[in-house]
């Protein structure tokens, strides 16, 4: 997961909890689970946003298939909108 923030959140290796919203199509779910950074990328432009790279660090099964659903929703409007007539 990607997550832009005004400052940075931690460091690499620190733990965050994190709430988030899956919305498509067909979903429209709530979240929580803990994160491992694994990246951060401070930009040196004034008023410019840090971006966190995580890791989601346990799943339960509920949430893995809600993020199984999620990404497949996405790929069929992908696939919809790349594919359209031309």
């Amino acid at each position: 997961m990607s997550l832009a923030t005004s400052w940075a959140l931690g460091q690499v290796g620190d733990r965050l909890r994190v709430a988030y919203r899956l919305l498509s199509t067909d979903l429209d779910a709530q979240s929580e689970t803990s994160a491992i950074i694994r990246t951060v990328q401070k930009s040196t432009a004034p008023g410019a946003l840090t971006t966190h790279g995580l890791e989601f660090d346990q799943l339960d099964p509920a949430q893995q298939m809600l993020m199984k659903s999620f990404v497949f929703d996405r790929q069929d409007d992908a696939l919809y909108w790349s594919h359209r007539a031309k």
